[in-house]
């Protein structure tokens, strides 16, 4: 598929006899001959299941960056700190757990999608 792009269909008068063999020959490239022929009744579900994935993905992926950025953030502010501060009270420590428990969740909706 390396970027190879489905022919399009011109509005050219005749050109959907030619259009459509360009067509089956590229589904065929690509490994879905036969595909377009089969009805699929839960297409739209389909669609809208990939584009919340998506979603989810961006989120979790943006909820991450955040807290690593606050996590960077704190762990410069401790330094420039006095060492007497209390256990505990570094922001950095806090949102450690938080960054790994972000990745794990992200990484474990991509393995269950790939199972699905």
């Amino acid at each position: 598929m390396g970027g190879e792009r489905a022919p399009r269909l011109t509005s050219m008068a005749g050109d959907y006899a030619a259009w459509k063999k360009r067509m089956e020959g590229y589904f065929m490239r690509v490994s879905l001959e036969g595909a377009y022929n089969k009805e699929r009744p839960t297409f739209g579900a389909l669609c809208a299941d990939v584009l919340r994935w998506e979603t989810e993905d961006e989120d979790a992926v943006v909820a991450l960056a955040a807290t690593l950025r606050i996590a960077s953030a704190g762990s410069a502010h401790s330094s420039a700190s006095s060492s007497a501060a209390p256990a505990g009270s570094n922001p950095a420590a806090s949102a450690a757990p938080t960054a790994a428990a972000a990745a794990s969740a992200a990484v474990s909706k991509s393995t269950r999608r790939e199972s699905e």
